[in-house]
């Protein structure tokens, strides 16, 4: 007997959405707490994926990103999610849209941060993320976006001091507010996907100019920066 192949529809996935999300809870049977890697929800949106539905897979990792920020702003409770971060990030790559990829690939390198810093544990009462530079993530930023690792520690670095100033914050959202707030640089995916310098000149003009005061060089220098990334 042939079947009819099922029609997966927006409408269809949302009402599934909702009703996973429903269960999803602290002490609960579906318990993100406990085990966020093996929800209900995460298997679910890792299925779409696997029947080529890339952004339906996103959409409701997304929705899952949500409910456990809420569910952390209801509890005070710290929850890892750079799992679920990560596969959105990894789904964006996929579709090649490169800028939301970046997006969520900072956004999961900065949970990881937070993590490290709060000494978040996973079930097995396992901290999850001993050192944020050495996470999958730092090394997907520096092979496909072709970030500098000094960047890396810089970002991590500042997030840190911003964490120590503010020991409440357990999302990586708020904290990118507060680190603009304190006129911390976030990285943006234009200046990795047209700025790539030989770091060797860079380090060769950079010694240069220290030598001078003369302010001209110092704008030499500037205009050469500004001139590697698109739009200056």
């Amino acid at each position: 007997m042939k079947h009819e192949p099922v029609q997966i529809t927006y409408s269809k996935v949302q009402e599934a959405i909702e009703c996973l999300l429903s269960e999803l809870g602290e002490e609960r049977e579906d318990d993100p707490f406990k085990n966020l890697n093996d929800t209900l929800i995460r298997q679910f949106s890792i299925n779409l994926r696997n029947l080529n539905e890339h952004l339906m897979a996103i959409h409701s990792f997304k929705e899952y990103y949500q409910k456990c920020v809420e569910l952390e702003l209801i509890t005070g409770r710290r929850i890892h999610k750079g799992d679920t971060l990560h596969w959105i990030s990894r789904y964006y790559l996929q579709l090649k849209d490169y800028e939301n990829a970046f997006r969520y690939s900072i956004l999961t390198f900065l949970d990881d941060v937070i993590s490290e810093k709060l000494k978040t544990k996973n079930v097995n009462g396992e901290i999850c993320i001993y050192n944020s530079m050495n996470a999958p993530i730092c090394k997907i930023l520096q092979l496909y976006f072709h970030m500098p690792k000094v960047n890396l520690e810089n970002l991590r670095d500042n997030a840190i001091k911003v964490l120590q100033e503010n020991p409440n914050i357990l999302n990586p959202d708020l904290l990118i507010f507060k680190m603009r707030e304190k006129g911390y640089q976030i990285p943006r995916y234009c200046d990795y996907k047209y700025y790539h310098p030989s770091y060797l000149y860079l380090r060769e003009q950079y010694k240069r100019i220290q030598e001078t005061e003369d302010k001209k060089e110092w704008e030499k220098f500037a205009a050469f920066l500004f001139s590697s990334v698109e739009g200056f």
